[in-house]
Parts: C-alpha cells; structure tokens; sequence
C-alpha cells in the first residue's frame, strides 16, 4: 500500500510539473508588458494627463490651462502692463461670491468665470480681476500696505544668482576650505524686523558645502549670510560671522536609499504589505475635482498658496439619504515656523511658508507606494510660473481608502438573553493628502473622513531640521555657562529648537450659512451638606459667543470646553440644535513676547481657535500680503473688530502646534512626527449613523493570489481547473491513508487564522509566563489540602504567576533553567481577603498574609451571579417593576460596584443592582427602570437597601435601539454608497514570530507579551535592536494599563456611587471578551488566548483575546524632496509599517479597547479608544423644548426619555522603564521663554531649553500646563551616546483631560492616582496598581498618590514612569444607541 502512494504522489507531481512548464510556453498571443493583477491595475495608478483641454464644470473648479493662457494674453495686452508682461506672482481663480456657488447645481450654467491676478510692477503689488467671459481687466487695485505677494521661483534664482557672483563671498568660501563647485545655496524669507527694512524686497541666502553628500543642509558654512535685493539684482548686507565654526564632514548624512547600500540592516527585514481592494474603490472623482465616497461628496483641488482645498462638504443623512452641508471650505490657511536663536545669522529664521513660499508651489510629486497606498488615486495641480505660463505638477494630490484595522465601534455582553453578543465593526476612511517640500521640512497633510460623519485634519512633519555649525564636536566641550541654541545632533551639528504652527481657516456652513459659536464648559459644582453622599460633580454650562473676543480661545487643561458651531435654526427631533464641534488634540501655544517682530506677523497663533464673520477679503491667517510684512492685517487685527457672530455666517480658525526640541534621532532625516484635531457631528445626526453597516467577512477580501502577474493569472487559472478535476476524479479512488480536510491555500491557511489551541500541556519557556493549565490545577490541589482553608476551598479571586525578583528575570538567559515558578493567589474567607504565595516545585504555601486594610479584591463572575439572584428574588423589586409596567420576564438587571463613601459602608461586601428593560432587543442599557437600586451584601446574600426614586419616569422604548447585525434583510436601507471589502495583505507571510507561546520579535522589536486577568495585556522585556551594532538595547522592563477609572457625574441617589474602577473591580483580563476577526483585528492578525481561574480555582480559556498585527495604513515614516541641486531631483519617502498588539475589554457598557503599537524607528505608541453603550439617565423628557432653564440635567437628551450622563474616564499606565539598564533618571526638559537684552538682537524673545533632573518623586509629580511646556525624559546618565547625550526615552503626550473632582470627594480619594498625569515612583514590586492592590470598595489608603507622598529618591534608579489619560465625555444623539470609538495615545519616543 506504501508503493501505491508513492505511485500516486509521482503521478501528481509530473502532472504539475508538465502543466508548470506548459504555463511559460509562449501562447498564440504576443507577451504583454507585465501588470500587477490587483486593483492597481485600473485608474488608481494615475498616467501622465494632457491638461491642455481641461474644461471646468464646477464654479470652484482651479483655472484650466486654456483659460491661464487666456489670462495671459489679456494681461499682456493691458495698457498699464505695456510694454512687457510684470511679474506674476499668483494667477488663480477669483471665485464667484459664496451665495452664488452655494445656489448653483450640477447642469446649471457656470457662474462668470474670474482670474485673481497679483503681479509685481516697480516695486508695487497690483491686484486684478480679469473676467474671462468679456475678455477684460474688471478690477485693478495697487496695494499700499506692508508686505509682498507670494515669492516666485524666478526670485530665489536671481537671489541665488546675484549671491553667487559676489566676489566677498567667494572669497570666504575658499577660505573656508570649500570648494565653490560644492557650493550649494538655501534661500530663507527675512521676515520683517523694523521700518529700515521696507521699500525692497530682500532674500537672505545661506550657503553649504555638497561635497560628499546629496544632503547639503547638515553641511552649513555657518555664519555666512548674502542679503540680496531681488528687484534691484544686487548684494545689499555680507555678514561673515562663523569662521572658527568647521564645517560639519558629510559622514552619515545621506538619506537616499543608494546611499545607504554600503551598510546592512541590521533588523529583520519587513515583508511586503498593502492595502487591497479586489471589488476596486468605493469612491469615485466626477469632472476631475468632485469625490464621492459612501456618505460624503466634496469638491478638492489643488492651490498654488494653501496646497489642498476642500469645499462644499456634504455628508448623507442617514434617514433620508440627502446631502447636508458641512463645511463651505477647508484648508491649511497659514504655516508659522520661529527659530529660538537670536543670533546675527538666525534671528530673522521665523517663516510663513504658506504666504512667503506658497505649499502648492512648494508641493512635489508623491511618491507611489511610499508617500501613498497602492490603492492611491492621483490628481494633479495647475499652477502658474512667474511670467504667467502654466504649469504641470503632476501626482500632487492622492486621494485613497484607508484601513488600518481599526475598530469603527464595538461591543460585547456577556450571555444575557440566551446568547453572547460580539459585535464590532472594522473602520475605513477616505484620505486626502499633499506633501509640500518648504526648505529643510516636509509637510504632509491629510484630510480624512468617517463614515460617522467625523473629519480629520492630520498634519505630519518629516525632513531635515535647519541646524547650526559648531565648534562642539561632543557635550563634554560645553561649558554650563555656554548658552546653545538647541542639542548636539551631530559632531560640529547642533539643531536649533523650533515652533511650528499650522492654522487652518475652516468655513463652516452646518446646515445652512448661518451658524453659532457655542462653547461648553465643564464646570465643577460643589453639593450642598446633605445633599448627596458626593462632594463634587462636573456640569455642563453653555456659553454662546456673541462677538469674535468671546470666540478667540485659549485651550485650558483644568478649565475644559467643548468648541460647538450649532444651526440653531436645524434641530433634531429632540429639539438638540444640529452642530458640528472642534476637537482639539495633542497641541502646543507660541510663547513668544506678543511685540516680537516675528509673532507680531505670527499672530495668529496667539491663540488656538478663533471665530470670525465670513468675509471673501479674509482667508489667509497671515494676511493676504505676507512676505517682509509687519502683521498689520492678520486674523488677530481683524478678530479685534469684535463683530457679531451669533446666528451668522461664521469661520473657524484652528492652529495646531509643535514644539521642536531636536535629537539624534532627527538626524539626518527626520522621522514623521504628527498632530491632528477633529470635526465632530454633535447632534447632527439623529442617532450613530453607521448601525446599519455590516460587519466584514472573509468572502469579501482578496485571496492569496492578488499579487500575480494577468499572464500567471490566466495560466493558473487553466492549472486549477485540470488539477481540479484530476484530484476530484482521483479523489474518489481508494488509498492507504485517510483523506484530510482540504484547506484554502491562501495566506490566511498559515498561523494567520487562530485555531482553537488545547493549552492542557502547554509548559513555561520564560520566567513571565503565566501560568500553565497543569499549574493552575496543581496549585488547586496545594490549597484544596492547605489546613487554614479547610474542609474547603474559599473563593478564589486572583490566581497568576508571582513573578520572580526583577533582578533575577533580568539576569536569566534563553537555555538557563527557570526560577522557581511561583503562584500569588488571593482568596476570600470569611470576609477576609487571603494574600498567599505558593511554591509550585516545593509544592506548598510559602507565604501567608490576611489583609486588614480597607478594600477587597476584584469580584468573581460568581459574585455578580449572587448579587443577581438575591435581588430577582427580592418582592419589593418584582412589585416596583411590575407597577412601572415592565413584565418580570423582561427584566434585566446589571451589578454595579457600589465604590466608598464613609466608614458605614465598610466591613462587608456590597453591590448595586440596577434594572432595565429587555423587551424587543437585547440592547436593555437603553431602557433604565430609573431610580431602582437594590444593594446586596454578596457574602450573607441579602438585601441591605433598596431604593425606589424615580415612579414618575418613563421606561424608555426600544425603538432604534438594536445595535446587532441580523442580516441585509433585517435592516433599514442604508443611506450610503456601499464600502466595497478592504484589507490588508501580506503576500509572503508575516514580518514577526511569536516564540514559545509569548516572545514577539519583529523588525528590530523584541518582547513578552502575555495576558493577564487583571491588567488585560502586559508588555515586558521590550528590547530595540541597536543599528550599529544589531544588539538588542533594554527600553523598558513591563508596561500596562494599570487602573481605569470613570466617575459619572450626577449627584442624586441613584447615580453618586457610579464611580468605577475597572480593573481592581472587574478585572480587564477577566471582563475580556474574544476578538472578532476581520472587525476588531485585520485578517493578517495572530491571535492568543488567556488562561484565567473561576472562584472555585479551575482554570478556563479565553480564547482570541489579544491579536497582533502588522498595520499600514498608507502613512508615511519619513520623506524629503528637494529641488534640483546635484543635476537631478530628490525624492525619498519611506511608508510606515508597524507591529500592533490588541486586546478589549468590555466592562458592564463600555468596550475599551488596548493597542500598543511598535515603530521601526523606536517609537512606542500606547492607545486607548472607546466605545460600546452610554450609561444612560431616564427622564420624563423627550424634547428639549420641555426642560426649562431651571431644572439641573446631568447631561444632554440622547433619545426620547434618555439622558446621557457626563462622565469622565482616566486610563493610568504603569511603565517600568529600562532605558539601557535598571538605573534611570527623570529629567523636565522646560521651554522656557528668555527676553533679548536691548541692542542684542533685533529680536525681543526666544524659547530656551533648561533641564530640571527629579531627584525626588514630588519633583516628578506632573500636571499638563499648555503654556508650561515641557519634555518629560527617562535618562540613563551611564549610557552616552558618541556625541555625550545621556540615552534616553521621552514621554510624549496626546490630547488628554484631567481630572477636576475635589480632591476631598470620595471618588476622587480612591483615585487620587489621577491627580496628576505624571508621576514617578521607585522601582517597589509591591506597587503595580495605581489604585492599590485590593480596590474593589477601598477608601483610597493605598494608591500611587499616597506612595508618592513619601518623597522617595528616584535619581539614578529603577524607577517606574506613571501616565494617566483622560477623556471628558459630553454625549450626543450620535452616542445612542452604540457610540462610535474615540481614542487617545501616548507616545514612548528615543531621546538621547
């Protein structure tokens, strides 16, 4: 019978042999030139486009090539501009007043086609209007103020030019050792410093030495500065002040890929990966400029000044499927960049890029596959040259879907109708996206869309930093006394500190021109003495901004807004005004003296929204004339005009900043740093507008093939259908052996697609791994026997590894035998809780400790189960349910900690029950029987209070409030264009390996990772690979989300004890729920299971409940393109690809979801979005029109008889950091502001760098202050790098909010942890929980708060960085009845 099957496998073979061999033989056909099979393959890759017979068929459309040649040939015969064409500095179109395009519909006539001319004549800017239809000048104005049009490309060659042939300077170059063929120039705007400086228009011209490097800017001659007169054509300043500077060796600066051949990687290499449509797009571009993608349409076109505009935002009411309006016009209005260093040859370095150099004009073409995804639609811009030809420049403009596999909303039950819920859905957005090359910078910006109705504007900073010669070649040459203007990022290199300020002018039209400025304030409100068992609650207080100073704001940490631009004329059917709101992210303010010439024209940025009119005359931040101008005629002087905003016509201006305080790492490209803010729907919808999508499948998604040529396709094709009917015929012919279960050969046949996995006989392979199977049930059998516990085993409500001393896991080596495997097991008996430590080897009970402090341990499952029963069978509860009209078969109740509010409450286990309905749908959160609470003691098992406040309130309905997907037959139409399937692919295979259960190594990553009952997900022994030397370098020892804390906000009888703290309570391992694939992870996603204890001490498996991943999501990890200087073009961008490990948590209504996510270029991002059901309010009310201005409302009207309770949640991580070994410091890098003394500088102020080393914890102990600024460092003061910078990791946090309770108010007493949002404490193994290790109704004695008042040292030592963010949660109608997810991250990033 063996003989058979060989005979049968030989047969197989040489069929596929032939049939391989057939595939290549030429066809009949000729050969076709090789394409790539996949959706790349139709328009998404753009080919070159004759523009020449563009026609518009928009109002908005950009100026088409005939009509710029058209303008061109009025102009030139204009009797003004005779006898030569003047200088043309910007030619685009003058566009139709706003209520004409806003009345004008697809087939209507194209309102009068206008040109906008500014050119430059004698020394004066003329502005002009030309219409295109009569053929004529129609308006002409010579502009009188200060400042200059945008600079022409003409203007930096004549500088360049007349520089170069000034005698003195080459004299100075020789001198310094350069040769002039080496010689290459930069030509940085002077800014305006004083009268003396206007009449002529100056270029500053910096120089550099090219020699032995394509990246000539690391190589400054420094201190040699030509100011050229561009009109005049001649050297008016030589300033030669840097001659005992050296200029910096070209070694290592070459960030061009052939330049890096010479040099291995010494990480593993990432395989490919891409984002794959096989159905092709979901979106469509209609006459070249209209995108259509599921809900939203919007007009996009190239600018030659603001790059990217969006206009005419419409997104589709899900009820009705018709197109309402948004937003009129977005874009990137204005772009501020001050360098701190006064100088002689800096202090005039403080650029307005948009309005001195133009981000169209500066805009180079993307990169394909690089810059953009290979599903990536190209568009091109039109722009126009200074003597008023036009130009191509093409690919300037991708415009793509994004999935990244991120989740759009989600949420998970544990059994409560019958069945488990699991339901999440996958996010894909539209993205578009321009880069604009401005000197030394990148900028990247995206504009993206949700099909929830949010946008996100991202701006992302790569390239070079502007950096200054020094004589420095190490920090041990610097003297204390020696005032630098930034960091040693290279020998003789420093990097100057810098701002950078985007401001986006934001033409908001929600629903109709005319619109409100509304601000929300949360406000801290104090109970009154008996009122409540609470201290303090936060409350909402809106604030309508009547004129532009009541709208120019300044964000505030501890007085937190919302920024809400309402239709008060369009309401929903709860009366809540429809609105849009802007939200804030991760921000920096300018701190520079309001007189300083440089932020008297950056004015903008003195604050970070304003409110202004719409007026035509003003868009640009800076002034419409900002070259050399003095900043009389900014956004900051016309908002001073403080005219009426209410109820008009209004815009918001948004500016989001960087603080730049450079570091090796930057050098000599700079990784992608990025930012970004949200408009967000706020009553607009009715409802979340996204319920009715459906979750992914794998039917949908491409297979393994998509990576074939159409040749081998074809070929394949014909193979699989012989191999096919071969192996059915031989399918049915008898063998020695079995058949086995045929499988899908595709990527997803690989560890790709998890398998339940029998962990029976899984066994340690790490000193952190958890605990197996084999030893949960041997320590089981430990206690069962162990004399204090019996005759039998109490409950068991912690049960996992006890890991051995740090220093022992640290000096252990793969091969070395194991420490001893120990297990911490918390127990209760007879109301106490029991801290044992067992022996697994020596097989018994080490260590003994009975707890005598306040607070329990988290609840079992069983616990809850008790609570439930006890109060099911409660009569006062079935008789108050019955009277409310709620049938005993349809109740639901859920089980609440009840928290700590006095020493009553103390001495036995309690909690809350509240009740809904679950009539209809298994949704029952949605519908409260308000103001029934039944408090339990879970250990006699009975009924210790029972409350019964709100008879008069409605149950409320169950309309609209099923957030399951049953089928397309189930559901309302969706008022959407379908999103065809998306995913990510990996044709090769994975780029990582997950060893032995639990070590991930990826790229040049290497950690630990494993579940926990408790934290969810712990990451340790996190390791970077070194690229000198490829040797693994310690970040950080163990990292997890701590405790996660949520105080509601309501003060009355039913609500005061809703004050959470998940995972002492619940547990976020244990309130785990498995992922689903292709909707909480992408399909490329490894998974990993939990093993936890139930309170009788067995062990369970919950399966699938971390995922890992390689993300791209089409992002870019850093570029630069630079103009011809060496005889050819640079154009590099790298695509960004990262490593992501995931888990959920779902806790009572709320899903919670963990990512960390690893970079290559060693950044850590650490990730918390939310999502699931509101914990909701009942209410007598159904419309707003009934609740009177008197009456207190906890929160918005979310549905009829639903209120949406304010909350706050705060997510406190642990971060054991190992920067290089266990000894570390903690340094406050402060910016602080420094004033010029008289006569120094033509400047009056600077941001200077000034370090704060924590030598205790209260110095460490950290409150956010926007306009405190600061860089929070984990040094290693042993380890230097060869420039004598300490290694290091900085902290970097995202947008956040902060906690405002009193501190006195007994929430706020358990979570005093939250009081800051940094602290640092000494290494202590006993302090892992930011709550204490026993939470569950502690009364705050034992929390990181507390351990930090010992003032401990922590300079030089193992030390453990602490980081809290916040959310303050004001809901909306777009919350009910499943909220759609947001999110916050903070960033781990390499510092030396």
């Amino acid at each position: 019978m063996k003989t058979n099957s060989y005979l049968q496998f030989t047969f197989v073979f040489f069929l596929v042999a032939f049939l391989f061999a057939f595939s290549w033989y030429p066809l009949s056909k000729p050969h076709q030139v090789k394409k790539l099979a996949s959706i790349s393959d139709t328009q998404w890759i753009h080919k070159t486009r004759d523009h020449s017979l563009d026609t518009p068929h928009h109002p908005l459309d950009p100026l088409t090539i005939q009509e710029i040649n058209r303008v061109r040939t009025i102009l030139s015969s204009y009797g003004p501009f005779l006898p030569s064409l003047p200088s043309i500095h910007s030619l685009s179109l003058d566009e139709p007043d706003k209520e004409e395009v806003l009345g004008w519909k697809e087939g209507d006539p194209l309102p009068h086609r206008k040109a906008q001319v500014i050119a430059l004549l004698n020394g004066q800017s003329h502005i002009l209007s030309v219409d295109l239809d009569k053929g004529r000048v129609t308006a002409h104005e010579i502009h009188h103020g200060s400042g200059y049009p945008t600079l022409s490309r003409n203007d930096l060659e004549v500088a360049v030019q007349v520089a170069l042939s000034y005698k003195e300077l080459n004299e100075s170059v020789i001198e310094r050792g350069v040769s002039l063929s080496d010689l290459t120039c930069s030509t940085p705007s002077p800014g305006w410093f004083g009268p003396e400086e206007e009449g002529r228009r100056l270029l500053k011209v910096l120089f550099f030495s090219g020699q032995g490097t394509s990246n000539f800017r690391m190589r400054p001659i420094e201190g040699i500065i030509v100011t050229v007169d561009v009109d005049k054509k001649e050297v008016v300043q030589f300033s030669d002040t840097g001659r005992g500077i050296p200029v910096p060796k070209a070694d290592n600066t070459d960030f061009r890929y052939k330049g890096q051949d010479t040099k291995p990687p010494k990480m593993k290499p990432i395989n490919p990966i891409s984002i794959e449509q096989p159905k092709g797009p979901s979106f469509s571009v209609e006459d070249g400029h209209i995108v259509k993608w599921a809900n939203w349409e919007f007009h996009l076109k190239a600018d030659q000044r603001a790059g990217m505009v969006v206009s005419r935002v419409k997104v589709s009411d899900p009820e009705t499927g018709m197109p309402r309006n948004v937003m009129y016009k977005g874009f990137a209005s204005e772009l501020y960049v001050p360098y701190m260093d006064p100088d002689e040859s800096w202090y005039f370095k403080s650029y307005t890029d948009a309005g001195d150099y133009g981000l169209g004009a500066s805009a180079k073409s993307l990169v394909p596959f690089n810059d953009c995804p290979r599903n990536a639609y190209y568009m091109d811009g039109v722009f126009v040259s200074f003597d008023g030809k036009p130009f191509v420049q093409p690919n300037m403009i991708c415009i793509f879907e994004r999935y990244a596999g991120d989740i759009s909303w989600r949420h998970s039950e544990v059994p409560a109708l019958g069945y488990q819920i699991r339901e999440s859905r996958p996010k894909v957005t539209l993205v578009t996206r321009m880069a604009a090359s401005v000197g030394t910078y990148d900028y990247i910006l995206d504009w993206e869309f949700q099909t929830d109705g949010l946008i996100r504007i991202t701006a992302s900073l790569s390239g070079m930093l502007a950096v200054k010669g020094t004589v420095h070649q190490n920090t041990d040459h610097i003297s204390s006394q020696e005032e630098m203007a930034g960091p040693l990022v290279s020998e003789n290199v420093v990097g100057v500190v810098h701002d950078h300020f985007i401001t986006y002018h934001l033409d908001m039209d929600v629903d109709d021109t005319n619109n409100t400025f509304v601000k929300v304030n949360l406000v801290k409100e104090e109970t009154l003495p008996g009122t409540s068992p609470r201290k303090s609650y936060l409350k909402v207080v809106r604030e309508t901004a009547k004129t532009e100073k009541d709208a120019q704001i300044k964000l505030k940490l501890y007085e937190p807004s919302e920024f809400h631009v309402t239709n008060p004329s369009r309401r929903s059917r709860l009366g809540n005004p429809a609105g849009y709101k802007v939200v804030p992210g991760g921000n920096a303010a300018s701190l520079l003296d309001p007189l300083d010439p440089p932020q008297l024209r950056g004015a903008f940025t003195n604050n970070q929204i304003w409110v202004t009119p719409y007026n035509r005359s003003e868009q640009w931040a800076g002034g419409l004339f900002v070259y050399q101008s003095r900043g009389d005629d900014t956004l900051a002087v016309w908002s001073e005009r403080n005219r009426g905003i209410e109820n008009k016509d209004i815009v918001v201006w948004y500016t989001m900043g960087f603080h730049h305080v450079p570091c090796q790492e930057d050098f000599p490209v700079m990784p992608i740093v990025s930012s970004s803010f949200d408009l967000k729907p706020v009553n607009f919808f009715e409802s979340n507008p996204i319920l009715g999508v459906a979750p992914m499948s794998e039917n949908d998604l491409p297979t393994g093939i998509s990576m074939k040529t159409n040749q081998y396709i074809i070929h394949f094709t014909f193979i699989f259908f012989v191999l096919a009917a071969f192996l059915l015929a031989y399918s049915w012919y008898p063998s020695s052996k079995p058949h086995q279960e045929n499988k899908l050969a595709s990527i997803s046949d690989t560890q790709w697609i998890h398998k339940t996995k029998d962990h029976s006989l899984d066994t340690p392979h790490h000193p952190l791994d958890p605990l197996t199977i084999q030893e949960i049930n041997r320590v089981g059998a430990i206690l069962s026997s162990y004399e204090p516990f019996l005759p039998s085993l109490p409950p068991i409500h912690t049960l996992s590894l006890d890991e051995p001393d740090k220093e022992e896991v640290l000096g252990w080596k793969e091969g070395d035998p194991l420490p001893l495997r120990k297990a911490q097991v918390i127990a209760l008996l007879n109301g106490q809780s029991h801290i044992l430590s067992i022996d697994l080897d020596k097989g018994r009970v080490t260590a003994h400790e009975i707890h005598h402090g306040s607070g329990y341990p988290i609840v079992s499952v069983e616990d809850l189960l008790v609570a439930l029963e006890v109060a099911y069978s409660y009569k006062e509860l079935n008789d108050a349910v019955i009277k409310r009209g709620v049938s005993l078969s349809d109740l639901k109740c859920d089980t609440l900690s009840p928290g700590w509010f006095g020493p009553e409450e103390e001495g036995r286990r309690v909690v809350k029950v509240l009740c809904f309905s679950g009539q209809d749908n298994p949704n029952f959160y949605m519908r409260p029987i308000e103001g029934i609470v039944v408090s339990v003691d879970i250990d006699k098992k009975e009924v210790i209070k029972f409350s019964d406040t709100g008879r008069g309130i409605p149950v409320p309905k169950s309309n609209n409030t099923d957030f399951r997907y049953k089928g397309p037959e189930d559901t309302k139409p969706l008022r959407m264009k379908p999103i065809k399937p998306i995913s990510i692919e990996q044709p090769e295979g994975p780029s990582f390996s997950v060893e032995d259960g639990h070590i991930v190594k990826w790229a040049n990553w290497e950690f630990h990772l494993k579940a926990d009952q408790r934290a969810g997900m712990v990451i340790s022994r996190v390791k970077v690979s070194d690229p000198t030397n490829g040797m693994p370098r310690n970040v950080m020892y163990k990292g997890f989300a701590s405790e996660l804390f949520v105080p509601y906000m309501d003060p009355d009888e039913g609500w005061y004890f809703k004050s959470y703290m998940d995972a002492g309570e619940y547990g976020l391992g244990a309130s785990a729920m498995s992922l689903v694939p292709l909707n909480d992870c992408p399909r490329n996603a490894y998974y990993m299971d939990g093993i936890f204890v139930s309170s009788n001490g067995k062990p369970f498996v919950q399966p699938n409940m971390i995922c890992i991943f390689e993300r791209y999501a089409g992002d870019v990890s850093w570029r630069h393109s630079e103009v011809p200087a060496f005889g050819y073009q640079v154009r590099e961008a790298r695509p960004k690809v990262t490593l992501v490990t995931r888990m959920a948590a779902s806790v009572g209504n709320y899903d919670y979801i963990f990512d960390w996510e690893f970079q290559t270029d060693g950044l850590i991002q650490v990730k918390v979005s939310l999502s699931g059901m509101l914990m909701v309010k009942g209410t007598v009310h159904q419309n707003t029109d009934h609740i009177s201005s008197q009456e207190k409302m906890t929160g918005p009207l979310v549905s009829e008889n639903v209120i949406g309770v304010v909350h706050d949640h705060f997510i406190t991580y642990h971060l054991d950091m190992d920067v290089d070994d266990t000894n570390n410091t903690f340094l406050k890098v402060n910016l602080v502001k420094e004033e010029t003394l008289p006569g120094t500088s033509p400047r009056k102020s600077y941001l200077k760098v000034m370090r704060e080393t924590a030598k205790t914890e209260k110095d460490a102990q950290i409150k956010l202050k926007l306009y405190e600024p600061s860089e929070f460092h984990v040094t290693n003061p042993s380890r230097r790098s060869r420039l004598g910078n300490p290694a290091g990791y900085k902290i970097v946090p995202g947008g956040n909010a902060a906690s405002l309770l009193d501190p006195l108010d007994p929430p706020q007493l358990r979570a005093a942890f939250t009081n800051n949002q940094i602290w640092v404490t000494p290494y202590n193994r006993s302090e892992q929980w930011a709550g204490g290790l026993l939470v569950y109704q502690s009364k705050g004695v034992d929390t990181l708060a507390v351990w930090s008042e010992r003032n401990r040292g922590i300079e030089n030592k193992d030390l453990v960085l602490w980081y809290t963010m916040g959310f303050h949660h004001v809901p909306c109608q777009e919350d009910f009845p499943v909220m759609p997810t947001v999110s916050s991250s903070f960033d781990l990033k390499p510092k030396p």
